[in-house]
């Protein structure tokens, strides 16, 4: 099963009056296809206030935007199902303020397939204009850099129009210093006269600019082992009792199936949000007592662990207390948020949660997703046990 994506073209912001919205800066639209059934794909860029500094650039970030933009399609179309699975023919894919680094790094960057790492020096491997007269030399490599490589202007493979092939390149010195080398010509699958200025096949540029995604069925087991969340939580734990006494556990599950189900492999989609609701339930058995709190009392509700638990290491850390906590709890809060709307099928709070964990969404893989879930999880249990341990060692001290 292959899908076809095709850029549309960048929405007028205006066209969005939902008052959930912020105020949007960029909706690049495409629409993908898997023979009679298409829908639309908007990716949504709201105005946060680090969009900013991306104004006086916002060509260059555009152009870094719509290579995200078509990684993002095609990791949630990168296995079956998406297209037949979709419920609505219009598909937003929410961009969180985390994911703009990543967005501003790729302005830097160049993917380029071509390019082939010997030691310390980089060659290109494309052909030339002999190659496209039938005069191919397999074993041509011509010598480059990465930034004579970022200066040429042959697209980004990672958003390469998929019928182009066998581009040719040419050199052209400027100066003694600078060097460059083009696109000068490529052959097309579907032989576009357009292919004759290669640098036009991306998105945004020739209008006849197509991705073809034809994804894997079977998607490998992501390597991590089945207990770690469990060493996780009993590590904590254990920390936990030492820092503030014996009888002060963490956990206290009402029942052990909860915990079980963390180490059961996750296959399905179906078997994810079982996995997400086990998780969910075990972060929800935290117990903080009131007696861990100023004066022996909290005025935060006790099912709402993840905030007591910050705002008794607040109280406990004093100055210790740093953001890294603050991210931690954040993480666990976006755990929890995956769960809820996926409960109440909110598709929008639930990419926002993904981005918030700076996962793409959709997933078109429960395996795939489980494990980013597992690791983030992992990683701020660990960070808050690290600042735990700081109390159990003064302890000692004491």
């Amino acid at each position: 099963m292959a899908f076809r994506v095709v850029f549309i073209k960048w929405i007028d912001r205006t066209e969005f009056y939902e008052p959930s919205y912020r105020r949007l800066w960029l909706v690049p639209q495409f629409i993908v296809s898997e023979e009679e059934r298409q829908f639309i794909v908007n990716l949504l860029v709201p105005q946060y206030p680090t969009t900013f500094k991306y104004e006086d650039k916002e060509e260059q970030f555009k152009g870094a935007l719509l290579r995200f933009a078509v990684r993002r399609i095609e990791e949630a179309f990168g296995t079956q199902g998406f297209l037949t699975n979709a419920s609505e023919r219009v598909q937003e894919l929410f961009i969180g303020e985390t994911e703009l680094p990543f967005i501003e790094k790729l302005i830097h960057e160049k993917t380029c397939t071509y390019q082939v790492k010997e030691g310390k020096d980089l060659f290109c491997s494309a052909g030339n204009l002999t190659d496209l007269q039938g005069d191919y030399n397999p074993t041509r490599k011509s010598v480059t850099s990465r930034a004579v490589c970022l200066a040429c202007n042959l697209p980004n493979t990672d958003y390469l129009c998929s019928n182009l092939s066998h581009p040719a390149i040419v050199f052209r010195p400027i100066g003694e210093v600078t060097p460059t080398r083009v696109a000068a010509g490529a052959l097309c699958d579907r032989g576009q006269p357009e292919i004759h200025d290669p640098s036009g096949c991306r998105p945004g540029g020739h209008k006849c600019w197509e991705r073809i995604l034809e994804p894997e069925i079977d998607i490998p087991e992501i390597p991590s082992s089945p207990l770690a969340l469990h060493e996780a939580f009993g590590y904590l734990d254990t920390v936990w009792r030492l820092a503030f006494g014996r009888r002060h556990a963490l956990l206290r599950l009402t029942t052990m199936a909860d915990i079980a189900q963390l180490s059961q492999p996750c296959r399905t989609r179906s078997d994810f949000e079982s996995m997400m609701s086990a998780l969910a339930a075990v972060l929800k058995a935290m117990d903080i007592p009131e007696d861990l709190f100023p004066q022996g009392v909290s005025n935060i509700q006790k099912d709402h662990t993840l905030e007591r638990i910050k705002d008794c290491l607040k109280h406990e850390l004093g100055e210790d207390y740093d953001e890294s906590c603050d991210r931690a709890i954040e993480v666990l809060q976006a755990v929890n948020a995956v769960r809820y709307s996926q409960q109440h099928a909110n598709q929008r709070d639930l990419s926002k949660a993904f981005s918030r964990l700076a996962i793409p969404f959709p997933l078109s893989s429960g395996n795939e997703a489980w494990g980013r879930i597992c690791a983030k999880t992992i990683e701020a249990l660990g960070v808050i046990r690290e600042k735990v341990r700081m109390l159990s060692l003064s302890s000692e001290v004491s």
